[in-house]
């Protein structure tokens, strides 16, 4: 069944439907619902999936809960049956409620985020079905007010985080001397001589002391301390650590450079970090993005990665706001062995009067 957004349901009592095809886990964290995020789909759902051969239903259950989210000690309590259709087929499926103690990181599948949420969002895979399914497991097991004390050894959102920290020095090895001439001229020709320019995920520097040797004034911003205390030697700018949700500067910088910094970021959460750049920046200053070139998000050695193409890059734009004249290009990579590897790279201006 493909339909996602047609996919129905009707509830049965627990253990009345055979054959049963599907697991689907209701997930309560904190008091909070626990969704993760499809990367093919790019919207939210419950954990759940194929029952294997071999596998018991409440077996399948644990497997796709901990698969799909990082859970590895939950309390899991049946819920129901349910019969799922849409107009091209249907199969059984059996609900179970589970109450998360331990949270740990997401393992590389399908799911790029997990994520708490007080209410379910708009965005979901399955807008007719999960709601559905979800209040029966609240009515059944008391749902949100259960709280078993979880701890959350590494929120999903570290996990890219984490491979920087790890891989720092091959990193910078690999990147300290990119060649970013043609976007760096693209990206200066925009901003006045010696204007305040943010590098935001300065990784190793390079575009720092580009721009502190052209004489701009430069601040340097990673979530990554080892980035940051490596630029801090090799540049000698102002580096501050921060993630890109941390960002609190208002009409401070004439431009924002992000160069495959901003392509870490879900595509959901992607416009409210724009509109967060959007204050940063003064009236008609300028920001310049790069995205690995694709449709979908994923992740890749440890990291995830949000790809974009020139129309969905656009749309974006439109959808944070508060930007015009929207420049897109298309370049390949500049490091050693990466020429094959497509970027689309975006230029774009800070509308005068658009605070968001």
């Amino acid at each position: 069944m493909t339909g996602h957004h047609e996919l129905r349901c009707t509830i049965h009592p627990f253990g009345s439907l055979a054959p049963l095809r599907f697991v689907v886990v209701c997930s309560f964290c904190r008091g909070q619902l626990l969704l993760s995020y499809h990367s093919g789909h790019r919207s939210w759902e419950t954990q759940g999936g194929h029952i294997e051969e071999g596998e018991t239903p409440e077996d399948a259950a644990r497997r796709e809960l901990y698969e799909e989210s990082g859970a590895s000690d939950a309390d899991l309590i049946p819920v129901c049956d349910y019969y799922a259709y849409d107009s091209e087929g249907a199969s059984n499926g059996r609900v179970y409620a589970a109450f998360v103690r331990r949270l740990e990181a997401l393992p590389a599948c399908e799911m790029s985020a997990v994520r708490l949420f007080d209410s379910l969002p708009e965005n979901l895979t399955y807008p007719l079905v999960t709601p559905v399914l979800f209040r029966e497991a609240e009515k059944r097991t008391g749902g949100r007010s259960k709280d078993c004390g979880t701890e959350i050894y590494a929120d999903i959102s570290d996990r890219t985080l984490n491979w920087y920290r790890k891989n720092a020095g091959k990193f910078i090895a690999d990147t300290a001397e990119a060649d970013m001439t043609e976007m760096y001229d693209a990206f200066l020709a925009n901003v006045p001589s010696g204007g305040r320019v943010l590098d935001l995920g300065c990784g190793a520097g390079a575009a720092s002391l580009h721009f502190m040797r052209l004489g701009y004034d430069v601040l340097a911003v990673d979530g990554c301390l080892e980035m940051c205390e490596y630029t801090r030697r090799r540049v000698g700018c102002d580096v501050r650590c921060l993630r890109f949700e941390e960002l609190e500067f208002s009409d401070e910088f004439d431009g924002v450079w992000a160069c495959a910094s901003l392509l870490h970021v879900p595509g959901d959460t992607l416009p409210r970090v724009l509109r967060l750049v959007r204050r940063a920046l003064k009236d008609d200053g300028v920001l310049y993005a790069s995205f690995k070139y694709g449709g979908e998000e994923r992740v890749s050695d440890g990291r995830f990665f949000c790809d974009f193409t020139e129309d969905t890059l656009h749309a974006l734009a439109e959808e944070a706001g508060g930007f015009r004249d929207i420049d897109l290009r298309t370049t390949f990579d500049v490091r050693p062995g990466r020429g094959s590897e497509r970027w689309v790279n975006m230029i774009c201006r800070a509308q005068p009067g658009k605070k968001l």
